[in-house]
């Protein structure tokens, strides 16, 4: 029995499922078996005793916690959650600084609820515990390096799994995982692709090649430009510990060291997409009350004086009305000509009349 436990003070896990683009706002949740030994590895070479645990150590740790599949305890109330951030490119748009959006998403977890890993069917020797205990005491962050925790190994732990691999009928939501292959399981799957590839080496020649060239041929296909780093090495620990760059300089859209796993997870153990939302609160009563006092009618609009500039009776010609309001009102009217001139036909014998 082998298990780690994280707990996370921020109260935040940032993951990114390989695959993905961070834009694609989701969560590896629960953290794939992959990035755990990932996580080990990295403590080992940053914060690992070199002068007390060698390399080796380090491999046999590693191809023991790869052989089996570990299950999960997954804390309750986990929400999916993002931040969405504006970020400067370094260009101009129209004399502004061009942005670029990017999201963030994350879990946000209950405090004090930790995550549990645990390999049920490993048994560890004394040395490779006390290794893997001084790993997990430097395990730093899980994932991003916002994601802080605090890990530790444990040698017992009798907790309820929510989490486990998928065998047979499903028990829950079907989750894709990255999980290393097993050593064996590597080893066959290497030999399998230096053949294919010497085979397409030989058959693409237009003469036979010899064995050193089908060989330096091979290598360089393999080998990243940046680093250098040669991306189908001869143990597992050493395909661990590759940068994802280096996979990615060479077209791999998967770590060879890699597989794809089904895990079953309880609908209690997933993350929410947002709380719910709270009831709307209840309208009030629309009813009139017997005892409350009626508003008074609303008072028509008052009727328009006559002679008004409201006064339109339908039937004064409406060309004329400037003439006659003026004469109502004592003032001296525009010219008669003038004003008539202006009229139709109609309106005219309307005027003189």
């Amino acid at each position: 029995m082998f298990a780690l436990t994280f707990r996370f003070p921020a109260g935040r896990y940032h993951a990114t499922p390989w695959g993905r683009n961070v834009n694609e706002a989701d969560v590896a949740w629960p953290p794939e078996p992959w990035r755990l030994l990932r996580a080990l590895i990295a403590a080992y070479w940053r914060k690992g005793d070199r002068a007390r645990w060698s390399d080796d150590d380090l491999a046999r740790l590693v191809d023991a916690l790869a052989e089996k599949l570990p299950e999960y305890s997954l804390p309750a109330g986990a929400v999916h959650a993002h931040t969405r951030h504006y970020m400067p490119t370094g260009a101009l748009d129209k004399g502004r600084p061009k942005t670029t959006l990017v999201f963030d998403a994350f879990l946000r977890l209950p405090r004090g609820s930790p995550l549990v890993a645990a390999w049920p069917r490993v048994t560890l020797t004394p040395e490779a515990f006390a290794l893997a205990a001084d790993l997990a005491g430097g395990v730093g962050y899980l994932g991003r390096a916002e994601s802080w925790t605090l890990c530790e190994a444990l040698a017992e732990w009798d907790g309820r799994v929510n989490c486990r691999p998928f065998y047979g009928s499903p028990h829950g939501d079907p989750v894709r995982l990255l999980a290393p292959r097993t050593p064996d399981g590597y080893a066959a799957e290497r030999q399998r692709i230096m053949d294919d590839m010497k085979r397409q080496k030989v058959s693409a020649a237009a003469r036979t090649p010899t064995e050193r060239a089908i060989e330096k041929a091979i290598d360089k296909a393999l080998t990243s430009k940046g680093r250098r780093a040669h991306t189908l090495p001869e143990r597992l620990l050493d395909a661990l510990t590759l940068d994802t760059a280096d996979y990615q300089d060479r077209g791999w859209s998967r770590p060879p060291a890699a597989r794809e796993v089904l895990y079953a997870r309880a609908p209690e153990a997933a993350p929410r997409r947002r709380r719910p939302r709270r009831p709307p609160p209840p309208r009030p009563d629309r009813t009139p009350s017997p005892h409350r006092r009626p508003l008074p009618a609303r008072r028509p609009p008052p009727a328009p004086r006559r002679g008004h500039r409201q006064d339109r009776r339908p039937d004064a010609p409406r060309r004329a009305r400037p003439v006659r309001l003026a004469a109502r009102r004592g003032r001296q009217p525009p010219d008669s000509a003038r004003a008539v001139g202006n009229l139709g036909p109609r309106r005219r014998r309307e005027a003189a009349a």
